[in-house]
């Protein structure tokens, strides 16, 4: 189910929306990390260091990881094919949300093309936002940023390359509470002006450092029982 502007409601409370992170939260193996290892640059993880070290925005340690790949689209799906699977209990967290008419969307700074591949290959249909690739030669690719945003109040001047915080805000403001789910520093900025968070990973000690309440996982089915309960008070669960 993917997410709509609702009309407003004085009688009800707000319904929730689930926002996702895709590489190390749907998966547990990190697709975009394993195709640069395996076809990048050696270097390719200084570009990481020199994000955090605010040398270069992250839209630019995107171009530089990515562009730098030498590998076909053939290569790069395969590679799904072969090494991707669903962190546990995925597949019940997309059967609750149907069921309930939760809508949910993934939101990602990976590319089209691994996120259509992992789906295609769950067979799950889900609403995405992610940056695009363009084949410019057989084993070159050009990315593009749709969902871009320029002055971002929450990511400032960080530049992502699809704004996170943008769709947790455009969410909040068709009338949903937003439910959002993670594992990365990245993901923190998101989590900052989400409803209620769920985290795993790095995001875990990111949150807790800034102060953030969260609540931790490692399989999706143990956020159904707390996101029932959001559904019926409106509160985030304790941490």
């Amino acid at each position: 189910m993917v997410p709509r502007p609702r009309p407003q409601s004085t009688r009800l409370p707000p319904p929730w929306a689930i926002q996702l992170d895709f590489d190390g939260t749907i998966t547990t193996f990190d697709v975009a990390v394993a195709c640069c290892r395996t076809w990048g640059k050696p270097d390719w993880e200084r570009w990481d260091d020199r994000w955090r070290a605010k040398e270069v925005t992250l839209r630019e340690l995107l171009r530089n990881q990515y562009e730098a790949i030498e590998a076909s689209a053939a290569q790069m799906r395969a590679l799904v094919r072969q090494r991707v699977h669903a962190r546990a209990g995925f597949d019940s967290l997309v059967a609750w949300s149907i069921a309930t008419q939760v809508p949910m969307v993934v939101v990602s700074e990976g590319i089209d093309l691994l996120l259509e591949e992992t789906f295609a290959k769950l067979r799950i249909d889900i609403g995405y936002r992610t940056n695009l690739a363009h084949f410019v030669g057989p084993t070159q690719l050009s990315l593009s940023f749709p969902s871009t945003v320029q002055g971002c109040d929450v990511c400032t001047a960080d530049q992502c390359g699809t704004c996170k915080s943008e769709v947790v805000r455009t969410l909040q403001s068709w009338g949903y509470r937003v439910a959002f789910v993670g594992d990365g520093e990245i993901d923190l900025y998101s989590a900052t002006i989400a409803d209620a968070v769920f985290a795993t990973g790095a995001l875990v000690d990111h949150c807790q450092r800034a102060g953030i309440g969260c609540t931790a996982f490692s399989d999706f089915s143990e956020i159904i029982p707390p996101l029932q309960r959001l559904r019926g008070d409106g509160h985030p669960p304790a941490p």
